[in-house]
């Protein structure tokens, strides 16, 4: 017999309605928040990655998989969610590799709400104007295109809500560190993504309640007229407060990634002993409620290792991109990712285990 009909299309609906869904207050009534998420890194140094979707398609991956493989700028994102032909409903943040940045809300496909650093409406509130240009979301608390701090939280949310607190503690770390430097370094990312005390303070950028942060990722690009190929995804498995940072270039074929950073599942198993998202999980089950004093101590213990890490990536993109040594980059870059990717496994089995 035929195979039975396929089911209708959900109903229109247009982002610039301004409606949201009342439980993820995202655009889309069928969103919800997943304790998972999938992104990376694509040859042409364009970052993607997922914070809300729901399961349309493989998760999404029909439409978000084709923006990985297809685009290379931020431009072309959004002229391809602009064509509404992406079948998904998801909340994603996009970075090319010239920095261009913005986070995308989709709604089945019909249209998308976009957060974009640069909109000239969002400059002209000083807290946003150049040289800053961010934007911040944490669940439903959200800058909006006006910026008009009152509508920034959705309302009904209580003042001590961890989502309010949590989106105007980014946003202070944002602004304050970008004012004092007109820029944020990876380093500064990288602590702007553990502060706070997960288990004892809402406002910790890292969630640590019914559903908890188990992974961060930052995208490092290039400049204008570089290759794309060195452009470097910095990846932190478990919660950033209680793991460690490593690179990963494209170049790097997936049978050159190390061992030290597939998935795991929440049982013992010998492969699990040997990943840094294990161990940070473990970390962070046993110690997240701990006092202030010992978050510290972990804090400056793994900032020691990151900065030798990010040090040895900073001083290998110089000899590529400044000096012109490229003969020996997919060597270096297989090195650093191994060497990182041991120092952070290390550190972090010997912190829980300590």
């Amino acid at each position: 017999p035929p195979p039975p009909p396929p089911p209708p299309p959900p109903p229109p609906f247009h982002a610039e309605d301004g409606k949201r869904d009342p439980e993820s207050c995202l655009v889309g009534s069928e969103m919800c928040i997943r304790d998972r998420g999938r992104g990376g890194l694509n040859e042409q140094g364009l970052a993607r990655f997922i914070n809300n979707q729901t399961a349309i398609g493989d998760w999404g991956c029909d439409a978000l998989g084709h923006i990985s493989r297809s685009f290379a700028s931020l431009a072309e994102v959004r002229s391809y969610l602009g064509s509404k032909a992406c079948n998904t409903c998801v909340s994603t943040p996009v970075i090319d590799r010239h920095g261009k940045a913005a986070m995308f809300e989709i709604g089945n496909g019909n249209d998308y709400w976009e957060y974009n650093p640069e909109n000239l409406q969002r400059q002209q509130q000083p807290l946003f104007a150049s040289p800053k240009l961010f934007a911040v979301r944490s669940n439903r608390a959200f800058t909006n295109d006006d910026h008009q701090e009152p509508d920034a939280v959705v309302a009904g949310w209580p003042d001590g809500s961890s989502s309010k607190l949590r989106y105007l503690r980014a946003r202070e770390l944002f602004s304050r560190g970008i004012t004092d430097s007109d820029r944020l370094t990876m380093e500064e990312v990288m602590a702007i993504s553990r502060d706070g005390n997960p288990g004892l303070e809402p406002s910790a950028i890292c969630r640590a309640s019914t559903y908890h942060t188990i992974w961060g990722a930052i995208a490092f690009g290039v400049k204008s007229g570089e290759d794309p190929k060195y452009a470097v995804m910095f990846v932190a498995l478990g919660n950033p407060d209680y793991s460690i940072y490593v690179p990963i270039w494209v170049d790097l074929a997936a049978g050159e990634l190390s061992a030290h950073l597939k998935s795991w599942s929440d049982s013992w198993t010998e492969a699990n002993a040997n990943n840094i998202g294990w161990w940070a999980a473990k970390l962070f089950d046993d110690h997240f409620d701990q006092s202030a004093d010992y978050d510290e101590y972990l804090n400056d213990l793994f900032d020691d290792v990151e900065e030798n890490i990010v040090f040895g990536v900073k001083q290998a993109r110089r000899q590529w991109l400044d000096l012109g040594q490229t003969g020996r980059f997919h060597d270096q870059a297989h090195k650093l990712h191994d060497w990182s990717a041991r120092a952070a496994f290390e550190t972090v089995k010997a912190a829980h285990q300590t």
